[in-house]
């Protein structure tokens, strides 16, 4: 029975079959039927595991205390109330925190953010009416003191992109007026 050959072996197999041999170091050469025989088992490199910011922060915490993979799932364990244990012990996170954690190698995902766009109603002089328009949830970032401004603009000072938790933890009622913000912006 003939199996079906993956598309890197197809591409493989392209490019290679228009050399009948391939290298020629050292006045050796590699017949063209032995290199395929040696890369079968090749699989491209996989993408890093994407793990979120707080399993970020623990893979580093316990890196640090220089434990191996049975102790750390042994701690995640002893605590089932933890954030760590639910996301570990959920969806088949297992084997993608375990693979972050015994290499090292993986990528942090990012929280996708929000602006909080309120609508307001504001008297337009120039015009002499009623005119429609957006006011900016905002945060000083020193106390914490939450107002609206007319105009978007993230600061030293202060702040105007949240997440979903930051911004249900201020007033659950601005939820609903939350707008994603684009990478970049």
């Amino acid at each position: 029975m003939e199996q079906k050959m993956t598309k890197f072996e197809e591409e493989f197999d392209n490019k290679v079959e228009i050399f009948h041999v391939i290298g020629d170091h050292n006045s050796m050469c590699c017949e063209v039927e032995q290199v395929k025989e040696v890369f079968k088992d090749w699989q491209p490199q996989q993408a890093l595991p994407v793990v979120p910011e707080f399993v970020d922060r623990a893979i580093k915490y316990f890196k640090k205390d220089h434990l191996t993979l049975y102790g750390v799932l042994n701690t995640i364990t002893s605590d089932r109330n933890t954030e760590i244990y639910t996301w570990v012990f959920s969806n088949g996170n297992q084997e993608l925190f375990a693979l972050a954690f015994i290499t090292g190698k993986y990528e942090v995902e990012k929280p996708q953010l929000f602006e909080v766009k309120m609508p307001i109603v504001y008297w337009d002089d120039d015009a002499s009416q009623l005119t429609n328009g957006f006011d900016f949830l905002r945060i000083d970032k020193e106390t914490d003191e939450v107002d609206f401004v007319g105009f978007l603009s993230n600061t030293k000072k202060h702040t105007v992109h949240f997440t979903e938790q930051e911004i249900k933890s201020i007033d659950e009622r601005y939820w609903q007026f939350a707008v994603p913000v684009e990478d970049g912006e």
